[in-house]
């Protein structure tokens, strides 16, 4: 059986050191390690990769949601890429209800 990656996180700085003996703690109980493979991003190389293929996004003003922002769309600012977001409804491949995730 292949070891579990786990990610640890916290976005505090002031958990950088707890982080670090977690991850260390796991790496040396010998049961610990047969099982899980901990990572945190103090040992991770920093790289700019970007994975669009797990990215998606639903239109920002979708009426669907019916929420009213009360800020008129000519005054929001977006990012190019979130101005081509789908509306919900032309999303019918994005769940597949007819998979029971829960299955034995």
């Amino acid at each position: 059986m292949a070891a579990i990656r786990i990610f640890i996180s916290s976005v505090q700085k002031e958990f950088s050191e707890e982080r670090k003996a977690l991850a260390k703690y796991i790496r040396e109980d010998a049961l610990l390690r047969r099982f899980f493979e901990p990572f945190i991003f103090e040992e991770l190389p920093a790289i700019n990769l970007s994975a669009p293929e797990s990215e998606g996004a639903i239109a920002w003003n979708d009426p669907a949601f019916g929420i009213d922002w009360q800020i008129p769309a000519s005054d929001v600012i977006l990012s190019e890429k979130d101005k081509h977001h789908p509306l919900l409804a032309d999303c019918k491949d994005l769940f597949d209800y007819s998979l029971d995730y829960y299955a034995e």
